[in-house]
């Protein structure tokens, strides 16, 4: 131990020494690279607990050094498993084990199956609301376990060690826990599966478990020239095992033994014939595998082995199907696997619902003899959904449908960020501190500090433009002013930089208010809607956005709106709005807190579902911050978001219910493009909120973002200032012959029929893309999208715009296809209103006559009110149809040079005026 303690010393003293020629840019360097080295060997965020998600099928660890296991397997023991998150988080320098994922399991962190002085640091205290320390909570319900979380593996109970196992482990998809004679997703060897015993294939047993996290989880010692060769050769498969690419799963012959019935799917359709466990044993006692078909025990190994062969050869035979093809989502664990070499299974839909006839019947009889069934890819698709059979498939839902695998959120990728915890920017550190304060005087902290951030940048930005530095006196000025009132601070920032007319305010998430907003504000902006005819075009409401209620709520539990903001309460805003012909629309986020950290509705959806539908909503905006890692599979998400839906619909009132989209205008256009046919009258894709006039983009993006929002039946929302709206943002959001498309009364939303290579702008970004959308009446609408990063002629045939026209029934075509015709082509955006004719709208020059509003230049602005869209364009009314600009003969091409990150749109309407089935 001596001559240890002092090689440790002489190694800490001798790397001290090499580091004394350090920099300290390299030293901070040497420190990025170790947290880059960090981040990708743990790829996950580890900074939330996964318990308040509730049961999960998640990756587990067991803590050997909390809970050391007996010596003995019949010694009681109080198991607990971990989630990732924990592992780390609070359990880093503890002795673990993997056991990968389990289902139906919520984490065990901070309860009473583990020690108090190994509390959760990662969940929230509801009383205090600290972030941690928990511990002695209740323990979850419903957690299952086994021989694992001792580290004991398989039929044959053995240690698992990383260094010196070989060969591939296989999960049992389980079909019953330990206490129901299963297994209990337990990972197999595979001649333990077969009945083998180790010895015959492992030259050696397995070594105790190394003693601390780092050295087993990492590569251990360095093995000898001749070891590494071993070890870099898989141990072969016993005979009669199935080659690994001929099953995705299997079900151990403990589960079987457990729900018997199974057995007789083995070598039927989407399952490989039976392996047989070779120990002598049966099911109801009578002579096992060995006795019974091997005769005397003297020739019992020979011809086992000769057996077993020919049963090898029946299986890859039976396995012909899927040999040249083999499935990829096999769930199995090497030796040297680490947790992200383990296959994922990814959902897809597979038919869950019973059936009338009776397949399984049909099946023979298996023998008596203890076997294991192992699982074609497609196996779920050919269990028997009867009547009399369902109800036994139905208790494992793992058998009817792929389960989804909860995972946490992936850690910063960001290249650009370089910063430790201790060289993090005064910000970093003081966020990070943040995590500790109490709840509520964090959200005070970030909002003042937000609000004198905001106020300071005012202050500085004309320097920064003028070029003239800032002097001492400058600050000091300004400071002394900003602890007066708001005419002082303006005053202290004209005086520093010698004119006051610019509006330096930056708008905070490219909404146009930001939290500067209140009902004074609202009730402009309805006004007007009213005004500028947006009312009358379609746009019926008016949504208030984030930061209009207090940091608490009232005692009640009841959200609260901030009384300076809206001295006469939210109620009345809404009655004013409602008597202005338009909709009431409020904010909240399915979150602990809002995007701008106000108190959300995450736990309180009956509560604040009331008090929207007692305030005149007609509107909810739900957002997604702050939702406490409830996200990662689409189940966690939908149920989350499900709990307001119900709420919503127990309140009795209508209320439009928009869960929100975050992304750039294009990767929303690319993710939606797979999912457009979801949309449906009642059920829209929501993108979120319309960025046009905002800033940030050109008119050509402008355009692109307006027009592809209408062509995927998105919500069109507003979200810029109309009290300060430019020309040219009017002249967009006013277009009705675009939104005459958004709101055809057909109800399709465009599909993407085909997308090509192009020039990548700065953004990376660069593709073309045809999108063609059938509507009511026989009509067509098109649009040639170029995300590329030069004008490019792009050309659809009519071929392409009508594939979905050319598919057959039976072999007989539905009647004459529509690209045999010719059709006429209206340009969707010639009508748009030049900055004159806009700005006479937005000033008052114009008059309302019948279904028009029309500028004193005799440009007319649809009145939907007055006309809905469906009639107008039955009415063939110019103001909807747009501009014809030429036709297309049939079988033809239609062509158009489209701007770089720019739109072509169009209608096109048959020849003749025949209708044409849409």
């Amino acid at each position: 131990m001596e001559e240890r303690n002092n090689e440790q010393k002489e190694h800490r003293l001798t790397r001290a020494n090499s580091h004394d020629s350090q920099t300290a840019s390299e030293f901070i360097d040497s420190q990025l690279q170790l947290e880059a080295d960090a981040r990708e060997a743990l790829p996950y965020a580890f900074d939330r607990c996964t318990q308040p998600l509730g049961p999960l099928r998640q990756n587990l660890f067991s803590c050997l050094t909390c809970n050391p296991p007996p010596k003995s397997a019949s010694d009681s023991y109080t198991p607990a498993g971990v989630c990732y998150s924990c592992s780390i988080a609070c359990h880093g320098e503890h002795e673990l084990v993997e056991l990968f994922n389990r289902r139906n399991f919520t984490c065990d962190c901070g309860t009473t199956r583990l020690p108090a002085t190994s509390p959760c640091t990662l969940r929230l205290d509801h009383i205090t609301g600290i972030k941690g320390p928990i511990h002695s909570q209740p323990a979850p319900k419903g957690n299952t376990y086994n021989q694992d979380f001792r580290n004991r593996f398989c039929g044959c109970g053995e240690l698992y060690n990383a260094h010196t196992e070989k060969g591939t482990m296989f999960q049992c998809i389980g079909l019953a826990g330990e206490s129901e004679g299963g297994c209990g997703e337990d990972w197999w060897h595979p001649e333990c599966i077969m009945g083998y015993r180790r010895d015959q294939s492992q030259a050696k047993k397995p070594e105790p478990l190394l003693k601390s996290m780092p050295e087993s989880v990492g590569n251990g010692p360095e093995p000898l020239p001749s070891q590494q060769e071993e070890e870099d050769q898989d141990e072969e498969l016993p005979p009669g095992f199935p080659a690994e690419d001929d099953f995705e799963t299997f079900v151990c012959y403990k589960c079987v033994e457990a729900n018997p019935w199974i057995k007789r799917y083995a070598s039927s359709t989407g399952f490989l014939p039976p392996v047989f466990k070779n120990d002598g044993r049966t099911s109801d006692g009578l002579p096992g595998l060995n006795d019974k078909v091997l005769g005397t025990e003297a020739t019992t190994h020979q011809q086992t082995a000769n057996d077993a062969a020919n049963s090898d050869a029946n299986h890859r035979d039976a396995a012909s199907d899927i040999a040249t093809n083999p499935p990829t989502n096999l769930l199995k664990r090497r030796a040297d696997d680490d947790e992200e070499s383990l296959d994922v299974i990814l959902p897809k839909k597979i038919r869950t619902e019973p059936s009338q006839n009776c397949y399984y019947a049909s099946l023979p009889v298996p023998e008596p003899i203890r076997l294991s069934l192992f699982l074609k890819e497609d196996f779920r698709d050919h269990f028997c959904r009867c009547a009399n059979c369902y109800p036994s498939l139905r208790q494992h839902p793992q058998l009817l449908e792929e389960e989804d695998s909860y995972e946490p959120p992936l850690s910063s990728e960001d290249e650009n960020v370089r910063g430790s915890v201790g060289t993090g920017s005064l910000l970093d550190r003081g966020e990070a501190a943040l995590n500790n304060v109490d709840r509520v005087r964090a959200i005070e902290g970030v909002m003042v500090y937000n609000h004198l951030k905001d106020k300071v940048k005012s202050f500085l930005q004309p320097f920064a433009e003028s070029g003239q530095a800032v002097g001492a006196e400058d600050i000091k000025a300004y400071f002394e002013k900003l602890r007066g009132d708001e005419q002082a601070i303006k005053a202290a920032a004209v005086a520093g930089s010698g004119s006051g007319n610019e509006d330096n305010r930056r708008e905070q998430s490219g909404k146009a208010y930001g939290c500067d907003i209140d009902a004074e504000t609202l009730l402009e902006t309805a006004e007007k809607m009213v005004d500028y005819g947006f009312r009358d075009l379609g746009y019926k409401y008016v949504i208030l956005d984030d930061c209009w209620q207090n940091l608490q709520r009232s005692p009640n539990g009841s959200l609260v709106a901030n009384s300076t903001k809206f001295p006469d309460g939210i109620k009345a805003v809404s009655d004013r709005i409602h008597d202005m012909g338009l909709m009431f629309g409020m904010y909240s986020s399915a979150g602990m807190y809002t995007c701008a950290q106000y108190p959300a509705s995450l736990g309180y959806e009956t509560i604040d579902a009331q008090t929207f539908a007692d305030w005149g909503v007609d509107y909810l905006k739900y957002d997604n911050c702050y939702n406490q890692g409830q996200e990662g599979t689409s189940k966690l998400s939908f149920d989350r978001y499900n709990v307001m839906s119900q709420a919503l619909n127990k309140t009795g009132r209508s209320i439009h219910y928009g869960m929100c989209f975050h992304c750039s205008i294009m990767n929303i256009i690319g993710k939606v493009a797979p999912i457009v046919d979801k949309g449906q009258p009642g059920a829209w894709n929501d993108l979120d909120m319309l960025e046009v006039g905002n800033g940030g983009m050109t008119d050509d993006e402008y355009k692109v973002h307006f027009l592809m929002w209408a062509m995927i039946k998105s919500p069109l929302v507003m979200g810029t200032n109309l009290p300060k709206m430019s020309a040219s943002t009017y002249s967009i959001l006013a277009n009705a012959a675009v939104i005459a498309v958004s709101q055809d009364a057909a109800g399709r939303p465009a599909v993407r029929v085909w997308s090509r290579e192009a020039d990548l702008d700065e953004y990376d970004q660069g593709s073309i893309s045809l999108w063609v959308m059938a509507l009511s009446g026989g009509d067509y609408a098109i649009a040639l999208l170029n995300a590329g990063n030069t004008e490019v002629q792009m050309n659809a045939t009519l071929e392409e715009i009508f594939i979905d026209k050319a598919t057959t029934a039976g072999g007989i075509t539905r009647g004459p296809l529509p690209s045999s015709k010719g059709w006429d082509i209206y340009d969707l955006w010639a009508s748009r209103m030049d900055d004159v004719t806009a700005s006479s709208m937005l000033h008052g020059n114009a008059t309302v006559s019948g279904n028009m509003m029309t500028t004193t230049n005799s440009t007319m602005l649809y009145n939907a009110t007055e006309t809905p869209y469906a009639d107008g364009v039955k009415q063939n009314n110019t103001a909807l149809l747009g501009v014809k600009t030429s036709s297309v003969d049939a079988m033809g091409t239609i062509s158009a040079m489209v701007p770089r990150h720019g739109i072509a749109m169009y209608r096109l309407r048959l020849q003749g005026g025949a209708s044409v089935d849409a």
